[in-house]
């Protein structure tokens, strides 16, 4: 038997003779952490161990015709997670969300390393689903807003309202396109702001696009820009929303609005296909994430032809829903007593019992916003006389005892807030108005509503 004395012949000894290939395959694939190994440009899953094969429930065949686009559901950060790990500049291991063969969606956390490999690149990535962890923390998240009763600029603790938050919480947490649904009223841009404001693009802009309000003419030129000179009336260079929103979130309000000319184009521009501004010759790629906003039925539009499939798939990754305010129960007292203190600044004015129960009774078709301008119309006729006493100015009739459920109607107690609030109303537009001299900007100015809104009213009030 031969003894080993010296270093080097030790070190000999364990490089030869050398561990064969299959050692490392039963290593890989005996790993208890899900790995998967993917091709630098296409993506293309590449390698595969048990772990992973049982996490996401493919077979290994299956597995490996499949891209790191097919396993995630957010293309545009997965693009960019590949890009920087290559480049060494992933600075975070940020939290994705992933899917199964059977469709199943659950959070996970990559860990990826780039490995130069005969004249190529290939991307190591290390799986941890973090299901468990995210439901623990939704579990801190609730109990935490039951003590604030807000997110982010939104209030409300209703049971419909806390699950709103844990979806907006997590579509925070990832970079998908999200749209959300809901009627007029309801909060989707303040839900949409939230979303930005806790992601990691929160530092970046943010930018709202009223898709209804842009004039079919121009509409190119507000998401592109154009170049000074590109038609009658370019005096200069514009940059279009794309340009302003790279690198944060692009909020499309009434996305149900869109061309589908206009459709076509964006699905380009945000496909990586690019855009060129108007009058220009360079292509950009902007990095951005969408937020779109409908209270439509874009499946009925899509039948009806009116509206494009790929594109709504391109903004339906994440749907939410915003409930209506008739179904968040225990949220118009709170959201009335926060828009009188807002409104007062704080100043001791109480709104009477009897006017909160019929708040609470009324079937709300405005949702929110409506609420909010009740309350604004409590605080600006809420005078004082001379004499010094608080004019009731929200008196309603005796028919506002409770005991309507949601499914029935409302007819009087809908009548009766109505019909003394828009008395009032009129009322006091009219007072505003004679002391503006009849001036409808100054007046609009006076009541903080826009002047086409004065106008709409003075004409519904018989003012006009």
């Amino acid at each position: 038997m031969t003894c080993i004395h010296d270093d080097k012949t030790v070190s000999e000894s364990l490089r030869s003779p050398t561990l064969p290939e299959d050692f490392f395959r039963r290593w890989f694939s005996s790993l208890p952490k899900p790995v998967m190994i993917f091709e630098e440009k296409s993506m293309a899953v590449i390698d595969v161990n048990d772990a992973a094969l049982k996490l996401y429930g493919y077979s290994r065949e299956e597995m490996l015709n499949l891209t790191a686009l097919d396993i995630s559901i957010e293309g545009d950060a997965t693009r960019r997670c590949f890009r920087q790990t290559v480049a060494g500049d992933l600075d975070e291991i940020p939290f994705r969300y992933h899917k199964k063969k059977d469709g199943t969606v659950f959070p996970v956390e990559v860990i990826p390393t780039a490995i130069p490999y005969q004249n190529r690149t290939i991307v190591c990535g290390l799986v941890k689903d973090i299901s468990e962890r995210m439901k623990m923390e939704d579990i801190r998240f609730r109990s935490s807003i039951l003590k604030t009763s807000r997110f982010g600029d939104i209030i409300g603790q209703s049971q419909a309202m806390l699950d709103v938050y844990a979806t907006l919480l997590k579509a925070s947490m990832s970079d998908v396109s999200v749209i959300l649904y809901g009627e007029s009223g309801t909060g989707k841009e303040l839900a949409a702001r939230a979303i930005h404001d806790l992601s990691d693009r929160k530092d970046k802009p943010f930018i709202t696009v009223n898709c209804g309000a842009i004039p079919q003419d121009l509409i190119e030129s507000e998401f592109f820009g154009h170049r000074k000179g590109a038609f009658t009336g370019a005096f200069a260079d514009k940059m279009g929303y794309l340009d302003c929103a790279d690198g944060g979130t692009l909020f499309l309000d009434e996305i149900g609005d869109i061309s589908q000319n206009m459709q076509v184009k964006l699905l380009r521009a945000l496909d990586e296909g690019g855009y060129t501004p108007i009058g220009g010759k360079d292509i950009k790629r902007p990095d951005l994430r969408i937020i779109s906003a409908t209270n439509k039925d874009l499946r009925q539009k899509i039948r009806q032809g009116l509206f494009r499939e790929d594109f709504f798939y391109r903004i339906h990754i994440l749907s939410i829903q915003m409930p209506p305010l008739r179904k968040r129960e225990g949220d118009v007292g709170l959201l009335a007593r926060h828009f009188l203190h807002h409104f007062t600044h704080g100043d001791s004015i109480a709104i009477p019992a009897h006017v909160l129960k019929a708040m609470e009774t009324h079937s709300w078709p405005g949702n929110v916003r409506e609420l909010k301008n009740v309350v604004q119309r409590f605080v600006a006729l809420a005078n004082k006389t001379p004499e010094g006493q608080m004019i009731p100015l929200l008196e309603l009739s005796d028919n506002t005892d409770s005991g309507v459920s949601e499914s029935s109607p409302l007819p009087q107690k809908t009548q009766a807030l109505n019909g003394v609030l828009e008395q009032h109303e009129m009322d006091h537009i009219r007072q505003v108005l004679e002391k503006e001299h009849w001036h409808q900007g100054n007046a609009a100015g006076v009541l903080g509503i826009h002047p086409k809104t004065l106008a709409r009213k003075m004409r519904r009030f018989g003012l006009a």
